[in-house]
């Protein structure tokens, strides 16, 4: 089977990207190879039209030319990570078209689905749901330290501001890792510590050693994985009710019965082939 999966970025470009993430470790279970093409790497639609199956992640930053290609794709799923934010807003023109031919619609949770669909009230086929795919074999706790952790965008919609008005009210210095539009006022508030960015591996390191973890978003959160890492890294959680991974009736299990199941979530994916 010919397999084409397209995606604004790859794990390489953004590694400590949740939706790159998710898509290399489907992409390296998949028990057949698989092509990767970006923006840039899109030249020609027949490197869609010749495949048996091509799976579309986030795809806000290719030009209509390629979304019209895009269209023509006869056997085509589209694992939606976050709301098809449009870098170009004119192409929510294209988004029904795309969507109703769509074989199979992945989203990460429950409440996701629940919003996207309240935003976007197409006809979905064969709704999927795939948490975040992630090793949680190598998530561990070590002697904990009073720190608070906020990892992600530093952007509106990931509610990093909300993050440190919490900790200004409780008197807590939050120590933030990401970039955004927001990093200038993060670096310059009084109760943050702004760390930059850290690699995938470091991060598993800070979840160990931290004693709390904050995530208030302002959207539905379509999974967080950021907050089961942290969780199954023994950090308290300081969370609001827009956080995806909650909407499962699973989430209210103990840490390893959540472990197992996010393992057979990530082992299972490629049994979308067989519905197709």
């Amino acid at each position: 089977m010919k397999i084409t999966w397209v995606a604004d970025n790859t794990f390489e470009d953004i590694p400590t990207g949740g939706a790159e993430a998710t898509n290399r470790a489907l992409i390296d279970s998949c028990p057949f190879p698989i092509i990767e093409l970006n923006p840039t790497t899109l030249e020609r639609k027949e490197q869609l039209l010749e495949n048996d199956l091509v799976i579309f992640g986030n795809i806000k930053w290719f030009f209509d030319e390629q979304i019209e290609w895009m269209l023509e794709c006869p056997t085509r799923i589209k694992y939606e990570h976050d709301y098809w934010n449009l870098v170009r807003p004119h192409q929510e023109q294209y988004k029904q078209e795309f969507w109703e031919g769509c074989s199979v619609c992945i989203f990460h949770s429950p409440a996701h689905v629940e919003e996207y669909v309240k935003m976007y009230p197409f006809e979905y086929k064969n709704i999927w749901l795939q948490p975040s795919c992630m090793d949680t074999d190598k998530m561990h706790s070590d002697e904990k330290e009073d720190v608070t952790l906020y990892v992600g965008s530093l952007t509106s919609h990931k509610g990093v501001m909300d993050a440190l008005a919490w900790g200004e009210e409780n008197g807590t210095k939050i120590h933030v890792y990401g970039i955004g539009e927001y990093r200038e006022q993060v670096i310059a508030h009084p109760y943050s510590i702004y760390c930059g960015v850290i690699d995938y591996k470091g991060l598993l390191d800070l979840y160990a050693k931290a004693k709390r973890f904050i995530f208030l978003p302002n959207w539905i959160d379509p999974f967080a994985r950021i907050v089961v890492e942290a969780r199954l890294s023994g950090c308290e959680l300081i969370l609001n009710d827009k956080i995806g991974v909650m909407s499962y009736d699973w989430w209210n299990k103990n840490d390893k019965e959540v472990s197992i199941l996010l393992k057979e979530y990530a082992n299972s994916f490629w049994k979308i082939l067989d519905i197709l």
